[in-house]
């Protein structure tokens, strides 16, 4: 439960001096748990990371008592779904971009 930072690096911007000959990439909308994320929408015009903040509401569920404190959960449970649509501009190649979501 919480807020969560999701990252999105545009790796390989490109420009060619005109809106024509420019590679940029675009959040166009996000949603968490199928309500739209405030300020889900990006515009990323150079390299670089730019973030969007999701609200989590979902309670946490209790640490199954065989585990024993600490331990490490690889991926989530539950059936919150993190759904990012992007486009981009295209020239000299597809943009390459990653989106680590909670550090991972």
């Amino acid at each position: 439960a919480g807020d969560h930072k999701v990252s999105i690096n545009f790796l390989n911007d490109a420009f060619g001096g005109t809106a024509a000959t420019d590679r940029n990439l675009y959040l166009d909308s996000a949603t968490y748990a199928r309500a739209a994320v405030t300020c889900g929408k990006l515009s990323l015009l150079g390299s670089g990371a730019q973030t969007v903040t999701v609200h989590d509401t979902t309670a946490l569920p209790a640490p199954a008592s065989s585990l024993p404190p600490p331990f490490t959960m690889n991926g989530g449970t539950g059936s919150d779904t993190l759904v990012l649509t992007v486009s981009h501009d295209t020239y000299k190649g597809d943009p390459q971009y990653t989106i680590p979501a909670a550090g991972k």
